[in-house]
């Protein structure tokens, strides 16, 4: 299967077709026939190309986590004993930001998603084109590699507005809460609307932005509960998989055991590396999310340039338009003839009630014309 994007074939030769008019229920739909048939190719691409690079970010999280839970669990004991001991807390927070393992758990979060979208949405591109089934990592590596620069321009573009969002509504005070979620639901389906035309078709950043902004002021509603219910699905998957990291964090915050990392128990411990590193490798099931906003982009694509794909289906087999009649559409009251040279005009019809025509006059008076016997 080629991996340049000049060469691919055109048009949905997938067993699901995404240029296809879908509401937000058979989008979740499409989407989950589509994972099912690729788990497989998908999943191994996936492990191959971001694995190594979450498994690192995994095990940086860890100590991030384990050391950042010591902190919050001392700061909160403070605080219950002295409420002016825990001054410090957030000081003691940020020392660690810092921290080289803090920098790899960063840098290379962004790195594993931005390799997550790239794979996903370049094994789409590829499925579209007819190729689910032959393709293997290198395949699907290939081709993602293609992406990759357009994919981390989008999401630093997008994480930039994001923290201009942050910075202003910070400042604007008790309406603060309100203006990031409203620019949150604004800006989560533009970015995922934004990397399928990046990605997909192989738009440039700035025309790929501008696209995304026309289909989602005219579907914005339909882009919000797509990215809600895929979000939701993944948020389910990924707190599956984080679980026992949530369960360490619970029963440490509550005091069962102490908060000092070194205080943990080998088994506490363990549970703890286990939880953070699956919930890093729960990036995989970013897989439902931009696959359903892909479906979602073309939806909206066939809604606002092509008529409707389903429309022009069912007028296939409607059979030729009725041919015009040539006949030509006669009056609803015919108007009187005209009168011609020579021949008088007919007499008028009798009002209403009358018998007929008088009999003072020539004319046809029941035994034939009689007018030159009355002359």
């Amino acid at each position: 299967m080629p991996a340049d994007p000049d060469v691919l074939p055109p048009g949905d030769n997938g067993r699901v077709h995404f240029r296809v008019e879908r509401d937000a229920g058979a989008v979740i739909s499409s989407t989950f026939t589509i994972l099912r048939e690729t788990w497989w190719e998908l999943g191994l691409a996936l492990l191959y190309v971001a694995g190594p690079v979450l498994l690192v970010v995994g095990v940086a999280s860890y100590f991030v986590q384990t050391r950042m839970l010591g902190v919050m669990s001392e700061g909160f004991g403070e605080a219950m004993r002295d409420p002016t001991a825990a001054e410090g807390f957030n000081d003691e927070m940020m020392r660690g930001v810092g921290t080289p393992t803090y920098i790899v758990s960063a840098l290379g979060g962004v790195i594993g998603g931005a390799l997550v979208v790239a794979v996903v949405l370049g094994y789409l591109r590829l499925y579209r084109a007819g190729g689910a089934g032959r393709l293997g990592p290198s395949v699907v590596w290939a081709e993602a590699s293609h992406h990759l620069v357009r994919v981390l321009a989008v999401l630093g573009v997008m994480g930039a507005l994001w923290v201009l969002v942050m910075v202003l509504g910070q400042a604007s005070g008790p309406l603060g809460a309100v203006f990031m979620i409203a620019a949150l639901l604004y800006l989560a389906p533009m970015s995922l609307l934004a990397l399928s035309g990046g990605v997909m078709e192989g738009r440039p950043l700035g025309d790929a932005l501008g696209e995304a902004h026309r289909l989602l002021r005219r579907y914005w509603g339909a882009s919000v509960g797509v990215v809600l219910l895929s979000g939701l699905i993944w948020y389910g998957f990924a707190l599956a998989l984080s679980f026992p990291a949530v369960i360490v964090m619970g029963v440490t915050m509550f005091g069962s055991v102490q908060g000092d990392p070194a205080g943990l128990s080998g088994w506490m411990r363990a549970l703890m590396a286990v939880g953070t590193v699956l919930g890093t490798f729960a990036a995989f099931f970013y897989a439902i999310p931009l696959t359903a906003m892909a479906l979602h982009y073309y939806n909206a694509r066939e809604r606002s340039e092509g008529g409707g794909l389903a429309a022009r289906i069912d007028h296939l087999f409607e059979g030729p338009p009725a041919a015009p009649s040539t006949a030509p559409p006669g009056p609803l009251h015919a108007p009187p003839p005209l009168p011609l040279p020579g021949i008088p005009r007919p007499a008028d019809p009798p009002p209403p009630g009358t018998s007929g025509p008088g009999t003072g006059g020539p004319g046809f008076h029941g035994s034939g014309f009689d007018d030159e016997d009355r002359a």
